[in-house]
């Protein structure tokens, strides 16, 4: 078998990240496209606003800088059909979000007015200007202007704007297909029992939760022994069915670490096979054509979560058409000299710092309890406390 050379993690990244290929579109319902990327250029189908429209609440008039009272014509609503001002000398009362009347230019809010007797009159000392608190039509997109980018990754204020224009389904770049393979002869679904040598798979629970929380859903699972016929077939069949294969355990270099080999039978490529770091280092990475990919993690849950976040989730955001987000934490305490580059769990212990978590190796899940993710500690001398390193999150919700 050919096996790639063990790298360095920026190598490995690089790598994994610089792939080309051609991705696929497809369309989405407005409500499920948040967070997607948009596949093509949408163009504004109406003006924006689509009527001039009051900001304030008050009177809208006709533009005189001689006129200092109008007499009150009627009350006009948001939602109602626009008024015919009767005359220059008249006002209707307008509400915000309604549509300017007809022949109006102008809205004097009621903080600036007096009402008596069934007239209005303007304050003392406030200077009026022509087109003051009203949204004209078309004023911020005219129809057929460019409303969003291909590329962009659409969020709140551009789900307003498909909303606005009545875009009902939205062209994205498509997700790409997930299969999750779980392999050890160990291993049993974690509602089953084990017998004194086995260990429930809890894995797959764990790396499904860290992809759905940045937006990617499994397509396919399995739990395989380590059986070279079992392993071959179904590696054969996602390989036919998904864009990227996970693979947990099965790839570092024992008797019985059968993936290598049998991936590359299948005729994937290999690319990765090691990787310079702590934990972590048995880590697998593979192209089959220019569509499908393989990452093999290893074993052990904490390595098998780190590698997910530093490896899988930037290839999947690749794939996406997104970029890949860097954040920083800053320690309140020194780390000592790395031999190679290396990964530990943190907890925020104050205002903006942070602190190791201890551990008792790569298959001490337990001590993960509560961390909001972890740094990465380059290879090299001892680091002071305060500086910042990069921090890769479990969640969107420490990503700040």
């Amino acid at each position: 078998m050919t096996k790639a050379p063990t790298i360095s993690p920026q190598q490995a990244l690089q790598l994994i990240c610089d792939h080309r290929h051609e991705p696929l579109h497809c369309a989405v319902k407005r409500e499920a496209a948040r967070g997607r990327v948009l596949a093509r250029d949408i163009y504004s189908q109406s003006n924006h606003p689509s009527f001039s429209r009051v900001c304030m609440d008050g009177i809208a008039v006709q533009y005189d800088p001689a006129m200092t009272r109008w007499m009150h014509q009627a009350l006009q609503l948001a939602g109602d059909p626009p008024l015919q001002l009767k005359a220059s000398d008249y006002a209707i009362e307008v509400a915000t979000g309604a549509v300017c009347p007809t022949d109006c230019d102008l809205v004097i809010p009621y903080e600036h007015l007096e009402r008596r007797e069934g007239c209005w009159y303007l304050n003392d000392g406030q200077d009026v200007k022509k087109g003051s608190n009203i949204q004209w039509e078309g004023r911020e997109l005219a129809k057929g202007q460019l409303l969003l980018r291909a590329g962009t990754v659409l969020a709140a204020p551009e789900l307003f704007l498909l909303a606005a224009q009545g875009v009902a389904e939205v062209p994205v770049l498509a997700k790409p297909r997930i299969a999750l393979i779980s392999n050890g002869s160990e291993l049993v679904r974690p509602d089953e029992i084990p017998e004194s040598y086995q260990i429930r798979d809890a894995n797959t629970l764990a790396l499904q939760t860290l992809l759905a929380d940045y937006g990617y859903a499994v397509e396919c699972q399995e739990l395989v022994a380590d059986d070279e016929e079992r392993l071959l077939a179904i590696l054969q069949n996602v390989l036919e069915t998904v864009d990227v294969v996970l693979i947990s355990a099965g790839v570092s270099k024992g008797s019985k670490d059968l993936i290598p080999q049998i991936l590359q039978e299948l005729g994937v490529k290999s690319l990765i096979h090691g990787i310079e770091q702590r934990p972590g280092k048995p880590f697998y990475f593979g192209r089959l054509g220019e569509q499908r990919f393989v990452i093999g993690l290893p074993g052990n849950p904490v390595a098998a979560l780190m590698n997910a976040g530093l490896y899988v989730l930037p290839l999947l955001s690749t794939l996406e058409g997104k970029k890949v987000r860097c954040y920083w934490r800053i320690l309140s305490h020194d780390i000592p000299a790395q031999v190679r580059t290396s990964y530990f769990p943190i907890s925020q212990v104050g205002e903006g710092s942070w602190r190791i978590m201890e551990t008792l190796g790569s298959g001490d899940v337990v001590s993960l309890r509560g961390t909001e993710g972890f740094v990465i500690v380059p290879a090299g001398p001892e680091i002071k406390a305060g500086q910042p390193l990069r921090f890769i999150p479990w969640s969107f919700e420490t990503c700040s």
